[in-house]
């Protein structure tokens, strides 16, 4: 804790937007990342064994082998639903809200079947926590805004503080959101790159004050908004051809959700697509290629790491740009 000072230059002023608080509801405990969230969730429940979707951040599972957490995978299919009967045996499960556009109602099995429930809601930083006994709901702002670490772990289970780990200190990591104002993100790729490696080698820590002073001053409510604009404006242009048309279709019918991505999954004959998008300087992530040389992924779920694009539609973008996108896609489609 720094010692209260007086006078001199001003600095980050800390607003009272934050997104998360501790409520009458539920508690609020904030991390340096997700993945360390989920290994705190693990301990607080008491679980010797966890259940992980084949379908998962290769960091994640980075995280239960360094904290020597046993783990279990399990298989999502076409229609993203758990498949609860094949998953029994594990002491707490967890659960990915897929790009966001998912609903905690469509979870409800999931929740009546085991008794520890981890929603990882990375993905879905507006979506509302579960509050119930032995559910735990793990986000990820920098999915979302601009902050380079972070995370919050909320449940109804305990009211207290992070313990006596000590405090992340992000100022000089950040730097890459600070440099991309000015030159752009492809610039400072590495730099950000260079972060990622920090964050994985930090072990788990409270949320630096840094990112904490960011998140209490951002229009979360704009932020909100814009895109689902921008979701709606895609799948209007791009819906026909997308193999997750009905799930999409159902996150534009629920006010509350609010995805991470337009989750465009084409068929494998637009094999050249991801080469187009970055020859147009549309910068779309592989999810994720360890799922390929795991032979316990389903065909699904391989498909999906291949063929899976998440277009953004985030609040950088107007529904101009959402268009240049869905232009450079179509133009692809009419030559394959």
């Amino acid at each position: 804790m720094i010692q209260k000072e007086y006078g001199g230059y001003l600095c980050l002023e800390k607003g009272d937007r934050e997104y998360y608080k501790n409520t009458n509801e539920y508690s609020v405990r904030r991390y340096n990342a997700a993945r360390y969230a989920i290994i705190e969730a693990i301990r607080d429940c008491g679980a010797k064994s966890v259940s992980v979707p084949n379908y998962m951040c290769p960091s994640v599972f980075d995280a239960l082998d360094k904290y020597n957490i046993e783990y279990v995978k399990y298989s999502i299919s076409g229609d993203f639903i758990v498949p609860t009967e094949n998953v029994k045996s594990a002491d707490v499960i967890i659960v990915t809200n897929y790009f966001g556009i998912f609903s905690p109602i469509f979870f409800d099995g999931v929740i009546k079947t085991f008794g520890n429930v981890i929603f990882d809601n990375t993905q879905a930083f507006f979506s509302a926590p579960v509050l119930k006994d032995g559910v735990y709901n793990v986000y990820s702002p920098r999915k979302f805004v601009g902050v380079a670490d972070g995370a919050y772990l909320i449940t109804t289970r305990f009211c207290k503080a992070e313990g006596n780990l000590p405090e992340d200190r992000s100022a000089k990591r950040s730097s890459f959101l600070l440099n991309a104002a000015e030159m752009g993100t492809d610039a400072n790729y590495e730099l950000s790159l260079a972060a990622e490696r920090e964050i994985s080698s930090s072990g788990i820590m409270k949320m630096s004050a840094v990112t904490q002073y960011i998140l209490s001053n951002i229009g979360y409510q704009r932020t909100k908004q814009i895109r689902k604009e921008n979701f709606a404006e895609v799948h209007s242009a791009l819906g026909e051809y997308n193999e997750l048309k009905e799930l999409c279709d159902i996150a534009l019918s629920d006010d509350e959700i609010c995805p991470m991505v337009y989750p465009l999954l084409l068929n494998s004959d637009y094999n050249k697509t991801r080469e187009e998008l970055l020859r147009n300087r549309i910068y779309i992530p592989q999810w994720w290629k360890a799922v390929l040389e795991n032979n316990e992924s389903s065909a699904f779920e391989k498909h999906l790491s291949v063929n899976l694009y998440p277009l953004p539609v985030d609040q950088r973008y107007t529904c101009d740009d959402m268009q240049k996108i869905c232009g450079v896609i179509h133009s692809i489609i009419k030559q394959s």
